[in-house]
């Protein structure tokens, strides 16, 4: 039996480590250790990986790496996501990782990413029932389509914040014209979303990414936590109309949040009306805690 396992998800706008131990995780919700770093390899749109990017992923994993052996990890998983599965030169990084730091990335597609949130969402304790789970990520967003705990339909999309910040984003704040914009290219490209889940019922988890801004410390970090839709409406209009430097000195949101934060509440609220979704829950497990799981075969 494996002790201390080391997750690396290495996602388009951040890195996340976390060393838990295996014994222990499910049973005690014990976590050894837990950092996230922002790196945004998905800086510029482009398709490569930006230089100055490039450079914080290698630094920031072998700090990772130094932290794994004061640890003691006994396995490591490292997971690329979609800013390494697009970029000309993400092979390219993986191979200096690997070189540099002993860590093995593992660039998963899409369906796979899905699949692991999925598994990591269903190790809570989630109400009988139909649910959407959702992972807003920077490069690619995640769709689960879950009844009684079984996935009838997953997908991921090429719409993360990332693309959907540097494609409709004239000014700051957003115009109203780009805002009629980006609902239109969100119709568009929702299409399969659309016709795969019926609008009955339906409640939906957020996992991750955009939805740790709307978590609170006091929120059980064990369990699915409700949030009102008037919460999540609430802090769009107040984000919606400030600039990026009156988001970042608000106060109401970290300032490596601060300039996606409208274009993702954006997305999240039109999936919730053209769904016509009215309850939603924040979920403290996805990617991480589903790789954790398909390793113990808990999955």
């Amino acid at each position: 039996m494996v002790g201390k396992l080391a997750i690396i998800d290495l996602g388009t706008n951040t890195f996340h480590l976390l060393i838990v131990d295996t014994t222990k995780f499910f049973s005690q919700k014990e976590i050894f250790y837990r950092e996230r770093v922002y790196v945004f390899l998905g800086k510029g749109n482009r398709s490569e990986i930006h230089p100055e990017s490039y450079k914080k992923g290698i630094e920031t994993l072998h700090h990772f790496s130094s932290i794994i052996k004061q640890y003691e990890v006994s396995k490591t998983i490292a997971l690329g996501t979609e800013a390494l599965r697009k970029t000309s030169n993400g092979p390219m990084f993986c191979a200096e990782v690997l070189e540099k730091t002993n860590i093995n990335i593992e660039i998963i597609d899409g369906l796979k990413e899905a699949l692991l949130i999925a598994n990591g969402v269903k190790l809570l304790d989630l109400p009988l029932g139909e649910q959407l789970v959702m992972d807003i990520g920077g490069g690619s967003v995640e769709f689960i389509h879950l009844k009684d705990k079984e996935i009838i339909w997953s997908q991921s999309f090429k719409i993360g914040i990332s693309v959907l910040y540097n494609s409709f984003v004239d000014s700051e704040p957003m115009s109203e014209a780009a805002l009629g914009k980006l609902d239109d290219f969100l119709e568009l490209s929702l299409q399969e979303l659309w016709m795969k889940v019926s609008p009955t019922n339906l409640s939906l988890i957020g996992a991750s990414g955009t939805f740790e801004v709307l978590k609170s410390e006091e929120r059980n970090l064990a369990q699915l936590s409700s949030i009102s839709l008037t919460t999540i409406k609430d802090l769009y209009r107040r984000l919606r109309v400030l600039s990026l430097e009156e988001r970042v000195a608000s106060g109401y949101i970290v300032a490596e949040r601060a300039k996606y934060i409208v274009v993702a509440l954006h997305l999240v609220l039109y999936v919730l009306k053209r769904l016509d979704i009215k309850a939603c829950f924040l979920s403290p497990y996805a990617m991480k805690e589903g790789a954790i799981a398909q390793f113990l075969n808990l999955d």
